[in-house]
């Protein structure tokens, strides 16, 4: 390895380290929805139920006053057994429960970035590095993601070892993100046969530990009622990358809208699955774990920008394996870069170091020449961009009264939906909000192209042999 290329690159990954320890030391990190799903758990730990209003709402306000109005609630859509880690962590103050959240979300950075490595032969530093701007605006949200993507990655790297069993496990980590998990195991149930018998135990257990912590009834209610009203509250989000919030601001309506949205996670699914085998048949298993959640990130009904961070171990594998390497490299760049309008100025330079990463994967060996002023070009663009970045002005506030009664007993994403209508600010779709998406949706398109391409028969493969 070129020395001055490995000498920046550590250089970058000491001055990320020390930027996040610097935010965590003097900053207190924002409750966001950890307080959605620490709350949910502490329902779900005291028997209530974790789809309603109460007792969320209180603890929500509880957690975090002053975030929400008194009437609002942030549902937490998740099975009951993804809640059981968090009614254990319930079990703890809220504020240690945060820092032993997000000690769980960087070992899962860590973990994830060691797999892809490994499956790779990618240097880890930048694999990391790569990953880690889209890892920290989950941080900075206290959202789950990452744990998905560290299931995915578990799943590849044991389908790359011929450990049926620790395939299994990794899909049933993925299963924190069911949108994510249900493309992967329909791919390992019809295309990886030593992975069936462990496929179906994991089920199972999953199955028994949905039911036991909070009953049938429960399982039921999140189902058909709590998943289907959390993705019919959302239509109109602001922050929604979905078909359906697409078709819904272009005119549909809200069931025309969630059902082009269910049509393109279906169609997506199938190509993901397809393109996987047709890859998977070159000798590359673990694209039967890394491939379909990718392909279902376009369309869908229910899509925020947290989430892409699950395409970015396939762009990854796929820049490592290319002969041509910049198609590969603008998708993953145009992908690990925090486009979010809320971004902080943190995560704008932890942008700047993720594509800083890819850049240095694509690169010849020796290519030290350019690898300083490039590096130094894109840190001081990205510097000027973050002290010049203006703080939001005030904004309109949802009103302390909702314009509809919410009850106790109404669901939470029933309440979640009057208090984005309440806020204009929420749910309209501005031209710079809709830019932002772009590149975003264009780093996805183009990644799924690229992987399409590679699936054709072998003489025209773009992959260079390992």
């Amino acid at each position: 390895m070129d020395s001055n290329k490995r000498f920046a690159l550590v250089a970058c990954a000491l001055f990320v380290v020390f930027s996040v320890f610097a935010l965590v030391a003097t900053h207190k990190l924002p409750p966001s929805s950890f307080k959605a799903f620490y709350c949910a758990g502490e329902s779900l730990l005291h028997g209530s139920d974790p789809y309603e209003v109460e007792p969320l709402r209180a603890c929500e306000h509880r957690v975090a006053p002053g975030e929400l109005p008194a009437y609002a609630v942030e549902p937490a859509p998740l099975p009951g057994y993804a809640l059981v880690p968090w009614a254990a962590l319930a079990l703890l103050p809220p504020q240690a429960a945060r820092a032993l959240f997000a000690i769980a979300l960087a070992a899962a950075l860590a973990f994830t970035a060691a797999a892809i490595a490994a499956i790779a032969s990618l240097d880890l530093i930048a694999v990391a590095l790569a990953l880690l701007a889209l890892w920290y605006l989950n941080l900075s949200f206290g959202e789950i993601p990452p744990f998905a993507v560290a299931g995915m990655a578990l799943c590849a790297l044991m389908l790359r070892r011929g450990r049926p069993w620790g395939a299994a496990a990794g899909a049933a980590l993925t299963a924190i993100e069911p949108h994510l998990a249900v493309p992967l195991w329909l791919c390992l149930a019809l295309f990886a046969p030593r992975v069936r018998v462990p496929l179906l135990a994991a089920g199972i257990a999953l199955a028994i530990v949905d039911v036991a912590a909070g009953g049938p009834r429960i399982v039921w209610e999140f189902a058909t009622i709590a998943l289907p009203a959390q993705a019919r509250a959302e239509i109109f989000a602001a922050d929604q990358f979905s078909l359906t919030h697409l078709a819904a601001v272009a005119g549909a309506s809200g069931s025309v809208a969630l059902v082009a949205g269910t049509l393109s996670y279906v169609l997506m699914t199938l190509l993901g699955i397809a393109v996987a085998k047709r890859l998977e048949g070159a000798g590359k298993s673990e694209y039967l774990a890394l491939a379909p959640p990718a392909f279902v990130l376009i369309g869908g009904t229910f899509l925020h920008d947290l989430q892409f961070l699950a395409a970015l171990p396939l762009a990854l594998v796929l820049l490592a394996r290319s002969r041509s390497k910049w198609p590969e490299a603008l998708a993953a760049a145009l992908l690990c870069v925090a486009w979010s309008e809320s971004a902080s100025r943190l995560a704008l330079l932890l942008s700047a170091a993720s594509v800083f990463a890819v850049v240095w994967l694509a690169m010849p060996r020796r290519s030290g020449r350019i690898v300083w002023p490039a590096a130094g070009a894109l840190a001081a663009a990205a510097l000027v961009v973050a002290l010049a970045r203006q703080p939001k002005g005030p904004r309109a506030v949802a009103p302390a009264t909702p314009p509809v009664a919410v009850r106790a007993q109404d669901t939470a994403a029933r309440a979640w939906a009057i208090y984005l209508e309440s806020d204009a600010a929420l749910t309209t779709l501005s031209a710079r909000s809709f830019i932002r998406k772009i590149p975003t949706w264009a780093g996805t398109l183009l990644l799924v192209t690229i992987a399409f391409s590679c699936a054709v028969p072998v003489r025209r493969r773009k992959l260079a042999p390992e």
